[in-house]
C-alpha cells in the first residue's frame, strides 16, 4: 500500500502526469489519486507551476491562432 502511494506521487510530482494519466496506468479510481497527492505538502505548489503552465500554453495556442487567421 505504502509502495503504491508512493508510486503515485512520484508520477505526479516528478513525472508530472495528470490524475486520470496515473489512474489509468495503476487501474485505480481518479478519486483515490487525488486523495494521495492532496495529503502532500507540496500539492499546493505543484497546483500552481500547473495552472501557470496551462496559462502559457494558451496563451501561445491563441497567438498563434490569430496569426494563422491572419495569413
Amino acid at each position: 500500500m505504502e509502495e503504491t502511494k508512493k508510486y503515485i506521487i512520484d508520477l505526479f510530482y516528478l513525472n508530472h502526469l495528470k490524475v486520470k494519466e496515473i489512474a489509468d496506468k495503476i487501474n485505480t479510481s481518479s478519486a483515490y489519486v487525488t486523495k494521495i497527492v492532496k495529503q502532500d505538502e507540496r500539492y499546493l505548489d505543484e497546483k500552481e507551476l500547473r495552472k501557470n503552465n496551462s496559462k502559457e500554453k494558451r496563451k501561445i495556442a491563441q497567438n498563434k491562432f490569430i496569426k494563422e487567421k491572419r495569413e
